[in-house]
């Protein structure tokens, strides 16, 4: 989906949300996608409760190569709670891809928003 406010964007998710204007993906076609995009939202929970850590973190590497420069990713803490270190081993994942961990807008607490550069 594109939206002339944000551009091309993915929500990978295993939550089907029936009221957003995006493009929503569950973790079992994360694979199947191809191209960039201006944003990612990963909303996933329950698929990471059952995967192993390596399982986990290899999906979420795939899941940062989506992102186009000067493109946004957002995890929510409902998503980070189950990476290994939560929030800190989030934040090292995405420096370890090389994108830049954003400061959140104002009442945004609970989530980790990262870009990426040239």
């Amino acid at each position: 989906q594109v939206t002339e406010k944000y551009g091309h964007g993915i929500l990978i998710t295993d939550q089907i949300i029936s009221d957003v204007n995006i493009m929503q993906i569950g973790l079992e076609d994360v694979k199947n996608i191809s191209g960039e995009f201006d944003y990612v939202i990963i909303n996933l929970n329950k698929s990471f409760i059952e995967k192993s850590d390596y399982l986990t973190i290899d999906t979420l590497f795939d899941i940062f190569s989506y992102i186009k420069v000067d493109g946004f990713i957002f995890i929510p803490e409902t998503t980070y709670r189950y990476i290994p270190g939560r929030r800190k081993g989030m934040e090292a994942l995405l420096k370890a891809m090389e994108l830049k961990i954003e400061v959140p807008p104002y009442g945004i607490k609970q989530g980790v928003i990262a870009s990426k550069e040239n």
